[in-house]
């Protein structure tokens, strides 16, 4: 199982996205850096041949830290990348 969890950061991406003409052509820069620093942190892990699961801010609300892990249900990770992560849910 992997130990290396990537956070989907939606929270961040709601906080600066606004509403598009133009599919995401004209969409804040912001929004548009969150979604290219997630892709490229994903893409760099896969291929450098880390083993990742994707997680949400929920499994880090619901999970537990327990020796040095965020545990959550049959899941234990000891890495969390919070690929450019400026908001979460307060319980986070």
């Amino acid at each position: 199982a992997s130990d290396i969890a990537l956070l989907y950061p939606i929270e961040s991406a709601w906080v600066h996205f606004a509403p598009a003409h133009r599919m995401v052509e004209d969409s804040p820069v912001e929004a548009r850096r969150i979604e290219q620093i997630y892709r490229a942190a994903a893409e760099d892990l896969f291929t450098s041949g880390r083993d990742f699961t994707f997680v949400d801010a929920q499994a880090l609300v619901e999970g537990r830290v327990e020796n040095g892990a965020l545990r959550y249900g049959n899941f234990a990770w000891r890495v969390i990348v919070l690929p450019s992560v400026d908001t979460l849910p307060l319980a986070v």
